[in-house]
């Protein structure tokens, strides 16, 4: 029942907006599906990898932030979607 008011609540646009953030931040419109999801964390994580930024502290320390951000939305949204 619950993932029934879920899913009425978002066709409604009446998403909580911390969950609309975590959409905004993997770059993906409110209501993607989980393949989605799925996908769209494993393509930013390859791009943002702080490993491929080893030459540069600076770079390495921004990409470690940015991925743990996306890491945070990716479960945030996982747990939303459950």
């Amino acid at each position: 029942m619950q993932k029934a008011r879920r899913a009425q609540a978002e066709k409604a646009g009446a998403l909580p907006t911390d969950v609309r953030q975590h959409y905004a931040n993997l770059e993906l419109e409110p209501g993607a599906s989980l393949e989605e999801i799925e996908q769209q964390y494993a393509s930013l994580r390859a791009k943002y990898n702080p490993n491929q930024f080893t030459h540069d502290p600076r770079k390495h320390q921004a990409a470690s932030k940015l991925l743990h951000s996306l890491t945070n939305a990716y479960e945030q949204l996982l747990q939303y979607l459950s």
